[in-house]
């Protein structure tokens, strides 16, 4: 969410008013806005029946006391992705990408640098 803060502090800070964009207003724009730059609008960007979508579940362990988890989620630091669901497959739990042989990635990665630095 770096992208997102620095959306927020630079309208704050163009505007000089703390309040001239919020997290809820950057997440939107974000989600919907992003859909709709892509022309997907009416399929994507917003959480509801008969919308596609992809899901990612953060740790919220620390958050216990946040009244707002948008803005913990924007404000907050960094975290992981615990879980991920993408086009209905779940593609990552508990933060490790499910079915990637992480060696054998290693391997081609290995073999595919070897080939650009030889070329």
């Amino acid at each position: 969410f770096p992208e997102l803060r620095q959306a927020l502090y630079t309208a704050r800070q163009r505007e000089a008013r703390a309040n001239a964009l919020m997290p809820t207003d950057v997440l939107e724009m974000a989600a919907a806005g992003g859909a709709a730059c892509l022309g997907r609008g009416a399929e994507l960007g917003r959480l509801e029946a008969g919308m596609a979508a992809d899901i990612a579940v953060w740790p919220a362990d620390d958050l216990v006391d946040i009244a707002d988890p948008v803005t913990a989620l924007v404000l907050g630091p960094d975290r992981r992705v615990r879980h991920l669901f993408v086009g209905g497959r779940h593609t990552v739990a508990d933060g490790a990408l499910l079915g990637l042989d992480v060696a054998a990635a290693h391997r081609e990665l290995a073999r595919r640098a070897a080939r650009l630095h030889d070329a």
